[in-house]
């Protein structure tokens, strides 16, 4: 109870809702909405308090058909007031209670006391009841420690003599598909079952008697749940959503020899398939706890691990205060693992920046984008971000812009330390390189459009310029490795025509084998640029006085 506790928020909402929002949930991964016609105001303000405590808000549901008592508990992840002034509520994770519990389990935040059993209210915020807390453990304790994969080992053995010709080629099949996973359509005609229908009825019956054996209760809304998991955002070429097989039902069957096991290089699988995208969801106070621990390789919690692979891309969004929105992103480099009681996987970095200064994408620019309901607003890291707005998050304008300089927020009161401020540097440096790249095109000097080998080169050196001319375009140049050693150290410089300065210790043999010669000058020049240079001029200058 005490993990339970640590993790579930102490108020809750109760609510009746028709029977279609519970079917559609069944159909769309445990997930979905409803709107009331009341504006949920306190409720709101308690689900924005969860987040900046980082705890689940949950939705204990009634259903209207009959309105028996608390049937159906779900997590809330969304929770948005219309200019109507009607509610939109967004959920996840809905699943029925083992047993249903009467109105008057529940206790009225408003008076404190317990709720009648006749009462009929669509809504009410209640303190969160013990048998929430029970449920959450069950959950958290992912059932029980048992190993599966001998159950199922075990299970399938002893089942294998009544398996039909049809199940069989229908589980194999299931194992040999690229990723295991395969829509109730493609399953039924690997088996030759007439239909989706016929497919789902016999898929079913092997779930059941494993189900039996296995001495487990049978799943409630689909028995093919105790085969494979459900991922509806996973279509098949033929848009069809696919279930996938569990990891411990594929080692089962290669403990038992019934398929040879896959010995499969990761790249090379990987390579001729479509990228797939995933959000990572970062607070501030949860790991890494500090900005600057988002440094190169990080392992993150993978809602989604049987669908994630080797080259697929992540973001990673901020939640909880303000600003939220997209503050890095960067590709999955090792094959999802499990860690104690979680799924997590190893990431590398490729683009960040500080979230509590800057912003690739805001949650404003997000919502454009006509995500699935809450998917910015969900609790859980590593979900899939649909193909389509993953597309549109690539291909945004305004990420294209902000790559360059990203979006400013609002300053934290945060202090910052040292190792914050390293990232900063690179992070700046690198905005500083895009924005010299847009502006010359290619080096200052020779035109060399090779950008792999160019260096952005700060006329005001960065140890000596303010916050503002560190990432001033006028404050820099694009060289060459020969040109910027040369420039840095100043061997060279240029006058107020942008004519180059080359210092008298360079012999015309060291010129020629430098590369340079006195012709040589900036492709172009402007007012601004020549007052950076005349500093850096000034430097040469008292430097050849002295040499």
């Amino acid at each position: 109870m005490e993990s339970a506790q640590n993790v579930v928020f102490d108020k809750c909402v109760y609510t009746i809702v028709s029977s279609d929002v519970i079917k559609n949930a069944a159909n769309n991964d445990s997930e979905g909405h409803f709107t009331e016609g009341k504006s949920w105001v306190k409720a709101l303000e308690l689900f924005k308090q969860t987040e900046l405590e980082d705890k689940l808000f949950f939705l204990l549901l009634a259903d209207a058909a009959h309105i028996r008592g608390v049937e159906w508990i779900a997590q809330v992840v969304g929770i948005e007031i219309l200019p109507d002034g009607s509610t939109k509520i967004s959920f996840a994770g809905l699943h029925p209670l083992e047993e249903i519990r009467p109105r008057s389990d529940l206790q009225l935040l408003s008076t404190g006391e317990a709720m009648s059993n006749s009462y009929i209210r669509p809504y009410a915020l209640c303190l969160t009841p013990d048998f929430v807390y029970e449920d959450t453990v069950k959950i958290l304790a992912n059932i029980d420690d048992r190993d599966w994969v001998a159950l199922y080992r075990d299970a399938l053995q002893k089942i294998g003599p009544v398996i039909s010709d049809g199940q069989r080629k229908m589980l194999l099949g299931h194992y040999l598909a690229p990723d295991m996973a395969l829509s109730v359509k493609r399953l039924a005609e690997i088996a030759g079952y007439d239909g989706q229908r016929s497919g789902s009825l016999h898929y079913g019956k092997l779930a059941r008697k494993l189900s039996e054996v296995m001495g487990i209760d049978p799943p409630t809304q689909d028995l093919t749940s105790m085969i494979a998991e459900w991922h509806g955002d996973q279509k098949d070429e033929n848009g069809h959503g696919q279930w996938v097989l569990y990891d411990e039902v594929a080692q089962a069957l290669e403990e038992l020899g019934w398929v040879t096991k896959k010995a499969v290089n990761d790249e090379a699988a990987n390579s001729n398939r479509t990228k797939q995208s995933f959000l990572l969801t970062w607070k501030e106070g949860n790991p890494p706890y500090k900005f600057e621990d988002f440094q190169e390789i990080e392992t993150w919690r993978l809602r989604s691990h049987k669908q994630a692979k080797v080259g697929d891309e992540v973001y990673l969004l901020k939640q909880g205060k303000e600003p939220r929105g997209i503050f890095g992103r960067g590709v999955i480099i090792k094959s999802p693992y499990q860690t104690e009681d979680k799924w997590v996987v190893d990431v590398k970095i490729d683009e960040i920046t500080n979230p509590s200064k800057s912003l690739f994408l805001t949650l404003e620019n997000l919502c454009q984008m006509h995500p699935p309901e809450g998917l910015w607003f969900s609790q859980s890291s590593g979900i899939k971000i649909p193909d389509d707005v993953a597309e549109a998050m690539r291909n945004s304008k305004q990420w294209k812009i902000n790559s360059i300089t990203p979006v400013a927020v609002e300053p934290q009161d945060a202090p910052e330390t040292s190792g914050t401020r390293e990232v900063e540097i690179r992070i700046g440096q690198q905005q500083f390189r895009e924005s010299l790249l847009q502006y010359w095109k290619g080096c200052s000097v020779t035109g060399c459009s090779f950008q792999e080998v160019l260096i952005a080169s700060h006329i005001v050196p960065w140890s000596e310029a303010s916050d503002a001319e560190r990432l001033n375009v006028s404050n820099g140049l694009l060289l060459t490795p020969n040109l910027d050693k040369l420039f840095d150290n100043y061997f060279i410089s240029f006058n107020s025509i942008g004519e180059i300065l080359i210092s008298k210790t360079i012999g015309s043999k060291a010129m020629h084998d430098l590369g340079i010669n006195p012709s040589m000058k900036l492709r172009r020049t402007d007012e601004k640029l020549l007052s950076y240079l005349q500093k850096h001029e000034r430097a040469f200058l008292e430097k050849e006085q002295a040499r």
